[in-house]
């Protein structure tokens, strides 16, 4: 559906004058669903969780609701999709066994990892086929998560169930007395729109590619109408936005205040105490809230508020509506033995002087496609180059679309700088990759690239804007130094590649040193061997070396290997 100049102006001043009724939740609309009373529903699934390994995606059938099964995507055959954890310093391995007849790629949403690893459309795994992802957890503490990423069909492959949490711990934050245990719980929410035989429907209309797809039916770890007894003490509640395109501005019903304590990319330096947390898709925040004080038997409803949307009303829960989305039944009893310090982390703030480089990221539509900086995606364009290891300022200005804008950027996390909408947000503290950019604003954020080069994406996080053109490729440059996803063998031939235990090494006859280094893909060196006078080869073991990319080098002549088992 294409909109004139003059529509978008008229909408997007619309917008930005209703931008203080979204901070403070006054209704410019609003649908109430239907409030549950204390006893119905159904009780909250808690997603199984594993190190890695196989990750086998089929089409199942699961009980979402009383009577038929519903058809969903699904890995390991588990509902929800399992969650993903390990500790940083961890090599995390993962066997994707595509069993479906249509391509799939997964992304790890938040992770610093290699290109060839990250998951982007241009990697797919066909129909039938399996790949082995294998890469160190350099991440800290968190709440991250996976899903499908797989090109034109990242929105219907989420929708239909491939997505998962993938948590990270790490001792800094395991020595603080946060809730644990049946005390620390997660709640990916998402919505669905579902038939009378329950069965998922997505039927996109040119309405819907335009605004995002949203459904009547909010599930929380695919339970609809969720409820979960807890008991009068601290819980710990690690929440991610899981929707295709609905935006959550969380409360309880009571107005309780509750304190955030981590964003996308961890903890926060310090707990922010709010009623209310606006949460678009992809991002996530970690919360402590306190039920203490509630009576047994008493319970209360995490909720969103209204907020303004100039969209499409037609929806039965359109986008901006209130309703609930799970009840805290105070049934149980016990005790998380936990609080809540005034200092949870150090992060070091980046300093805008400091950059070097500043680009702008313009998002748009034309007609059905959306754009950045004019473009809609092309797999093998790219559109930015920005320097390894070096402090950027980038902007994401949303002046031509009255739609809502996560963007997410790949490879790394970045802070929020400011906001020409208004001050930031809770969600918007600490380290973040994406990052809700509304109506006719722009959002400021310093960004590094200090783990890997080469490419990675920048994409809106509305999933049916990215499969409609909202995404784009950027290169991480690191000049003189071999690309991490570069074929090119540079003179050196390496024999086996990928290797298990040792890799032969053969060099070209002019070459500068005598010297040969197995590099990790940060360029530091693990280890060395001298090539001896007059031999053309060297063997170097790598039975020890955790799987995953690695860089050899001799002078100027470089390649890359591949070590797994």
């Amino acid at each position: 559906m294409s909109l004139t100049r003059r529509t978008f102006l008229a909408r997007t001043a619309a917008a930005i004058a209703a931008q203080g009724a979204l901070r403070t939740g006054v209704v410019a609309q609003s649908l109430l669903a239907r409030s549950r009373p204390a006893g119905s529903g159904n009780p909250l699934r808690i997603p199984k969780e594993i190190p890695g390994g196989n990750l086998a995606i089929s089409t199942t059938s699961v009980q979402m609701l009383t009577g038929a099964e519903t058809a969903i995507l699904s890995i390991n055959a588990e509902f929800p999709a399992p969650t993903i954890r390990v500790k940083k310093g961890d090599t995390f391995s993962a066997n994707i066994i595509n069993n479906l007849t249509t391509d799939v790629v997964l992304h790890w949403h938040g992770q610093h990892v290699p290109s060839i690893m990250d998951g982007q459309p241009s990697q797919p795994i066909h129909a039938g086929a399996s790949a082995t992802v294998t890469f160190p957890v350099v991440n800290r503490a968190g709440t991250y998560f996976y899903h499908a990423h797989t090109d034109m069909i990242t929105a219907e492959q989420v929708y239909r169930g491939l997505a998962g949490l993938f948590i990270v711990d790490d001792d800094e934050e395991g020595a603080l007395p946060l809730p644990r245990g049946e005390y620390d719980i997660p709640l990916a929410i998402s919505d669905r729109r579902i038939d009378s035989n329950n069965q998922l429907v997505y039927s996109p209309t040119d309405d819907d590619h335009r605004t995002g797809y949203v459904g009547e039916t909010i599930c929380v770890n695919g339970t609809p109408s969720p409820f979960l007894e807890v008991a009068p003490t601290l819980y710990r509640f690690r929440i991610l936005n899981a929707s295709n395109a609905r935006i959550y501005q969380l409360a309880f019903d009571d107005n309780s205040t509750f304190r955030v304590t981590a964003s996308d990319g961890g903890l926060l330096a310090s707990p922010i105490a709010t009623q209310t947390c606006f949460l678009a898709p992809g991002e996530r925040v970690e919360i402590v809230a306190d039920f203490s004080k509630l009576a047994n038997g008493s319970a209360v409803k995490l909720k969103s508020l209204p907020f303004f949307h100039d969209g499409p009303q037609y929806a039965p829960l359109p986008q901006g509506a209130e309703f609930d989305i799970i009840r805290f039944d105070v049934t149980k009893t016990g005790d998380s033995k936990s609080s809540l310090p005034s200092t949870l982390s150090s992060i070091t703030p980046y300093v805008a002087t400091d950059a070097v480089e500043q680009f702008t990221w313009e998002l748009g539509v034309d007609g059905m496609d959306h754009t950045i900086n004019g473009k809609a995606y092309a797999m093998d364009r790219i559109d930015h180059v920005t320097p390894y290891n070096t402090l950027a300022r980038w902007t994401f200005s949303n002046t031509f679309t009255t739609e809502f804008h996560p963007m997410h950027v790949h490879g790394t996390q970045f802070q929020i700088v400011s906001r020409t909408g208004g001050e930031l947000m809770p969600s918007d503290q600490g380290w973040k990759d994406t990052v809700l950019v509304r109506p006719g604003e722009a959002v400021d954020v310093l960004v590094k690239f200090a783990d890997y080069w080469g490419t990675y994406l920048v994409h809106c996080h509305n999933l049916e804007h990215e499969d409609h053109g909202m995404m784009a490729n950027f290169m991480v440059d690191n000049a003189g130094a071999v690309r991490e996803d570069s074929k090119e063998t540079g003179g050196i031939e390496l024999s086996p590649n990928p290797a298990m235990s040792d890799v032969t090494i053969s060099l070209p006859n002019e070459r500068e040193s005598e010297w040969v280094e197995l590099c990790d893909l940060r360029g530091r060196v693990i280890r060395s061997a001298r090539v001896s006078t007059g031999a053309s080869q060297v063997v170097i073991a790598v039975a020890d070396l955790a799987n995953g990319d690695y860089i050899i080098r001799c002078g100027a002549h470089v390649a890359k290997l591949v070590v797994l088992r």
